[in-house]
C-alpha cells in the first residue's frame, strides 16, 4: 500500500505534505505496520494474514485525512499556500481580508506570542482566486 498526498489535500503546501505523510505513517505504525519512504510516498506491505485488517485500516486512514483537511492552518502554511509575505498576512488578518478560525500561542521565555489560525477551506478558495490576492496588494499600494 502506498500513500502520496495530493495537491488537493495539501493545498500545494510542502509543509502540509510533510504533515500528511507523518499522520499516515504514525497511524500505520500504531497499528504495527512497518513503513518506508519512497520519494514523496509512504509505503507499507500488508501481509496475507493481515488482509482482514485492511478495511479497518483504510477507514482509519480516511478518517485521519478527513480530520487533516479540516485542521486550521498556521500562519506559515497560509503564507506558503497563498504566496504572500508575513507582513501581508498580518495586515490582511488584522483588517479582516483573511478569515480567522481561532488563535494559537507559544511562549518564548517569559513572553507569550499569539497568532491567528485560518480555516483551510476558505484559504483554499482564496488560493484558487489569485486575482483576489492581487486586488488586496493593489489596495495596499493605493489606499
Amino acid at each position: 500500500m502506498t500513500f502520496e498526498p495530493t495537491a488537493e489535500l495539501t493545498l500545494g503546501s510542502r509543509r502540509r505534505a510533510i504533515e500528511a505523510r507523518q499522520h499516515v505513517a504514525g497511524l500505520l505504525r500504531r497499528r504495527r505496520f512497518k513503513t518506508s519512504t519512497q520519494g514523496e510516498a509512504i509505503c507499507t506491505t500488508i501481509a496475507p494474514h493481515a488482509i482482514d485488517e485492511l478495511s479497518d485500516l483504510l477507514a482509519a486512514v480516511d478518517a485521519a485525512l478527513d480530520a487533516f483537511r479540516q485542521e486550521r492552518l498556521h500562519p506559515r502554511v497560509v503564507e506558503e499556500v497563498l504566496g504572500i509575505t508575513s507582513r501581508e498576512r498580518r495586515r490582511w488578518t488584522k483588517d479582516g481580508r483573511l478569515p480567522q478560525s481561532g488563535s494559537g500561542s507559544f511562549r518564548r521565555g517569559r513572553q507569550s506570542i499569539h497568532f491567528a489560525l485560518h480555516p483551510a477551506t476558505k484559504i483554499a478558495a482564496l488560493a484558487r482566486q489569485p486575482e483576489t490576492i492581487d486586488a488586496c496588494r493593489n489596495e495596499d499600494e493605493n489606499p
